[in-house]
């Protein structure tokens, strides 16, 4: 029997089969994910890349019904977690993100209107059959930093960057100190 995370069905079929999908997988089976992750290390330089990052790790529980008030809309819940490698914004040196996804969607098919239930997204499918490992795949593209940078206070670079400010030059300091100066000899 195949993994479900790959298989391919309609959105009423998962719901239909109250499945529940436990899943451990590697960062290179999610397509999209590796694609951001490598474009971010792209910018790294050949002996800091890090090594087997598309080894990492991505886990989680997805699982499929009907909600309760409406007895034909699918739900997809759950919970998606995964740690990548970026690189820093501040050091521009690689570390690592955690990131993670709570799952509480309304899968809504082409053409079909999602009802509007409390507590639950709508996800609008682009076809009337999809795989789950693409919805996760999504998610945790979202769910990265627009912004990766190391926490200062537990990076290495806290010092350096202590040291950046103080260096920091600022013109108009010396501009106010030239009107000043222009104001008490007038």
């Amino acid at each position: 029997m195949g993994n479900p995370l790959f298989d391919r069905r309609a959105a009423r079929e998962f719901g239909a089969a109250g499945l529940s999908i436990d899943f451990k997988e590697k960062i290179s089976s999610f397509d999209r994910l590796s694609e951001a992750v490598e474009s971010d290390l792209s910018a790294l330089d050949d002996g800091q890349m890090p090594e087997n990052w598309r080894e990492s790790v991505v886990s989680g529980e997805l699982v499929f019904g009907f909600a309760a008030q409406q007895p034909q809309a699918v739900t997809l819940t759950g919970h998606v977690d995964a740690t990548v490698d970026a690189v820093c914004q501040r050091s521009l040196e690689p570390f690592s993100v955690p990131l993670s996804a709570e799952l509480k969607l309304l899968l809504q098919a082409p053409g079909d209107d999602a009802p509007d239930l409390d507590g639950f997204d709508v996800w609008e499918l682009e076809e009337t059959t999809f795989r789950p490992v693409d919805i996760v795949d999504e998610v945790l593209v979202m769910a990265m930093p627009m912004i990766a940078r190391h926490d200062v206070a537990d990076s290495a670079q806290a010092e350096p960057e202590a040291e950046l400010a103080e260096e920091t030059t600022r013109p108009f300091a010396d501009l106010r100190k030239q009107m000043d100066r222009e104001d008490n000899e007038g």
